[in-house]
């Protein structure tokens, strides 16, 4: 049951209910990696896991397709 009108449910909130915090990659939610210190990669997935976020917090269920729902991302 729906605590909430579906309309005001974002599909992050759905995923985050499912799945828990998204992550994309285990180093970003405090799972550690020995190559962490020197990783030249770490910053831009930190971007890349936020931008997902903030697209799926912008999307509702069953919207995905319809106008208004974002085509690109513009990652700073």
């Amino acid at each position: 049951m729906l605590t909430r009108h579906p309309a005001d449910i974002t599909v992050g909130e759905v995923v985050r209910a499912l799945e828990g915090p998204i992550s994309i990659v285990s180093c970003l939610d405090g799972g550690g990696c020995p190559q962490e210190m020197r990783c030249n990669l770490k910053r831009p997935v930190q971007k890349l896991q936020t931008a997902i976020s903030q697209l799926l917090d912008t999307m509702k269920p069953g919207r995905a397709e319809q106008p208004g729902c974002p085509n690109v991302l513009t990652i700073k």
